[in-house]
């Protein structure tokens, strides 16, 4: 069965914070008791997201699911000047599979279709997320130390680029 998409409903809440704890390695690691911990995850995850509703008010966000199992998310900015990947993440034994590949490869036909750049951010260390991205032609942006930006825009051939556009 092909990867589907389906709007976020409210029963999507566990997943949701299930999946978020699958992307944060970098807090898990912490030297802290389960409570702590879990409360420290949950507060990144709410501040993730009330950032991401403030500087992208009108994101989709879907669920992907496989086999009619949930997998993942993607949320999604559409605006005049261009397109935004706000998230994309899938659960660690879903990773590798080509999903990723298979929602990128769909952004980056709508954005074709659009004449539009995708853009989006990836944490530094995320070295798996960022090889994905390049293989897709997406080039970097910036040297900020916590996240890279990066683009894809139409026609591009995937080369690094030094502006910071």
């Amino acid at each position: 069965m092909p990867l589907q998409l389906r709007e976020v409903r409210d029963g999507d809440a566990d997943f949701l914070a299930r999946l978020y704890v699958s992307t944060r390695e970098d807090l898990t690691c912490l030297p802290l008791d389960a409570d702590q911990l879990a409360g420290l995850i949950d507060l990144q995850r709410r501040a993730q997201e009330a950032d991401h509703d403030r500087r992208f008010p009108d994101a989709e966000s879907r669920i992907l699911l496989v086999d009619g199992s949930a997998v993942g998310r993607v949320r999604v900015h559409r605006a005049a000047e261009g397109m935004r990947l706000v998230d994309l993440a899938l659960l660690p034994d879903r990773r590798g599979c080509g999903w990723g590949t298979a929602v990128l490869r769909d952004l980056q036909a709508e954005a074709a279709g659009r004449g539009a750049e995708l853009r989006l951010s990836v944490r530094r260390e995320n070295a798996g997320a960022r090889r994905l991205y390049a293989r897709l032609g997406f080039v970097e942006l910036n040297d900020d130390p916590m996240y890279v930006e990066m683009v894809w825009r139409p026609g591009q051939t995937g080369a690094r680029e030094n502006a910071t556009s």
